[in-house]
């Protein structure tokens, strides 16, 4: 999401611009606007906290009558999240990800759909989120569930992937196995902007009759995938384990919102319930082809549910594997997109407005002046900020680019060209 920051401004037409972008939307921004709100307003069944508190003084019995008015209101906004804590994990294994009929065309499967459960059920596990905070009301402790998929079992231990949202602000994290007992797992490392995470359990801590239970998952083709095949959704919707609907793929290479998943989603009318975020959807093949990730759910629509393609999720995960995080490039400013509508306005030109540096980043060295506006780099035109983001994102950290950038001066406008080294947005 791009945070933007309202600095003062010397001059009149500088502050009926700020105001005019907080305030004026055109047409086109305002479906946008409303899309991005139906799908936030129900993103938090994804992750429904469920709150206790340890004390049983009448301070708590407040506390309780507080959180039942917080739920009540819940229902109609957007869950909170946070960052994830830091996890201390020297593991250096990384996985060998396989992918099977990479090279094939793919047919309808020729499994039933009992054979296709019993064929995951080994795979998908159910994940237990708790969060501690503290507050002026004491102690408080939330509870949230979501899947998670087995993808690797090494010596070490069993790795599986699952959404960062599921993990998000963990204290302590459990997973269960298919018919096991519960087993304490830690974070590898996890991606806020694409929705994915990894976790781990150390074999040490599986009992033999659990760990010879448990399989990975068979990584199918996104790529192969065509809308009206058969799709199958596989988690753990309120807690209920390997429960398994069937659909269809509705629509692939779909974009929800910036703010929700930087990747293009697989869209399924398969059911996708609470809990079931970080589960598999497979193919006919009992392949993984989608990780859940969100269901749009309104009383307006009815089977609209996204699945983060599993050729997408390969890359990152392996890196997640590596480092623990996903390194991306990053020039370090905040931006807002001058429209056509505000450019014939304010006769200003088209292109991303710059309303904010980040300190000590990579634009922070540079020659970029806050109010500047960028209409290309090393030669693309740049209209707005998901422009700006695909075009940097072709690029590796390291590289040297070349900014063209229009600035007033003395109420006209002179073009500038700015050499910016691209940065990894993990070091600020």
């Amino acid at each position: 999401m791009v945070i933007q920051h309202d600095n003062q401004r010397s001059s009149t037409t500088k502050e009926a611009m700020d105001h005019h972008f907080d305030h004026v939307l055109s047409s086109e921004a305002f479906q946008k606007k409303h899309h991005e709100m139906l799908v936030k307003r129900h993103l938090k069944w994804m992750h429904k906290p469920i709150v206790k508190t340890k004390n049983h003084s009448f301070r708590n019995i407040a506390v309780a009558m507080i959180m039942i008015i917080f739920s009540i209101y819940a229902a109609y906004e957007l869950g909170s999240s946070g960052n994830m804590p830091d996890e201390e994990l020297s593991l250096t294994y990384t996985s060998k990800f396989h992918q099977e009929n990479t090279d094939i065309i793919y047919t309808e499967g020729s499994l039933s759909i009992t054979e296709i459960a019993n064929l995951l059920e080994p795979s998908i596990v159910s994940i237990t989120n708790e969060i501690i905070e503290e507050s002026f009301f004491g102690e408080t402790v939330g509870t949230s569930s979501g899947s998670g998929i087995v993808f690797d079992i090494t010596t070490e231990g069993i790795y599986m992937m699952t959404n960062n949202h599921v993990i998000d602000n963990s204290s302590t994290l459990n997973v269960n196995f298919s018919g096991s007992k519960i087993y304490p797992a830690v974070i590898i490392g996890s991606d806020e902007d694409t929705d994915l995470a990894v976790v781990f359990v150390s074999q040490k801590d599986l009992e033999k009759s659990d760990l010879q239970k448990i399989r990975p998952v068979t990584l199918g083709n996104s790529d192969l995938i065509d809308v009206g095949e058969i799709a199958i959704a596989i988690g753990n919707p309120l807690g209920y384990n390997n429960t398994v609907t069937l659909g269809i793929i509705s629509a692939v290479d779909r974009i929800i919102s910036e703010d929700l998943n930087a990747l293009s989603l697989i869209q399924t009318d398969a059911a996708i319930n609470p809990g079931n975020s970080g589960g598999a959807l497979v193919n006919g093949n009992g392949e993984l082809i989608g990780i859940n990730t969100i269901k749009i759910s309104d009383t307006a629509v009815e089977g609209i549910g996204f699945a983060i393609p599993i050729n997408s999720a390969i890359p990152i995960l392996k890196e997640l594997m590596e480092k623990g995080y996903v390194s991306k490039p990053f020039i370090g400013i905040y931006g807002r997109d001058v429209t056509e509508e505000l450019a014939q306005i304010y006769d200003i030109p088209i292109g991303v407005f710059v309303s904010d540096i980040v300190k000590r980043g990579p634009a922070a060295s540079s020659k970029l002046e806050i109010y500047d506006i960028i209409t290309a780099i090393n030669g693309e035109t740049i209209k707005t900020m998901m422009d700006l983001n695909r075009v940097i994102n072709q690029y590796k950290i390291g590289d040297i680019i070349t900014l063209t950038v229009l600035r007033e001066m003395k109420e006209e406008f002179k073009a500038y060209e700015i050499k910016i080294t691209i940065g990894d947005k993990h070091d600020y």
